[in-house]
């Protein structure tokens, strides 16, 4: 984790619902009549994602989440996007009771790799077999630990003609 956030996941899924932004599912498997496996890729609407810090100046700055993350392999590639699909997670069925949002039980709440459970997560599937976990984290780049930060998330929305 880079980051935690205070707020419980299931309330920024619903504050996105209430700004308009189009949820989706996390990737995943069905299983299919025959008894064969179908792989669903994630969907749901484009959300980018960054933080607020407070500038060496003290003024608010606000920096992509991909700033954060270099290859590494490369020190000078940065991490290809701050966009993010809004997915969703998952609700599960309880033997007793209301179902459980699976992302208030995991906390994965931004992905890079594909778990199935996560709120926001990357347009493809993203293992560690597709290379999708060579990224580190630029510690020198963020606030010290304990900081309180923003994290901003602005859903984008197709424009109206």
């Amino acid at each position: 984790s880079i980051f935690s956030m205070e707020a419980r996941p299931m309330h920024l899924h619903a504050a996105l619902l209430l700004v308009g932004a189009k949820p989706g599912n996390p990737a995943g498997r069905r299983k299919m009549e025959d008894g064969g496996w179908i792989d669903v890729p994630p969907r749901g609407g484009p959300v980018d994602f960054s933080v607020v810090i407070k500038g060496e100046d003290g003024k608010a700055k606000e920096i992509p989440i991909r700033e954060f993350m270099v290859s590494t392999e490369d020190q000078n590639k940065k991490f290809p996007t701050n966009t993010f699909l809004f997915a969703g997670s998952r609700l599960i069925p309880q033997e007793k009771g209301p179902r459980i949002y699976l992302c208030e039980q995991s906390g994965n709440v931004v992905s890079l790799s594909t778990f199935g459970d996560e709120l926001l997560c990357l347009p493809e599937v993203h293992g560690h077999e597709f290379g999708a976990l060579l990224w580190v984290i630029l510690s020198d780049y963020l606030p010290k630990i304990g900081s309180k930060v923003t994290l901003r998330f602005r859903p984008k929305f197709e424009k109206v003609k």
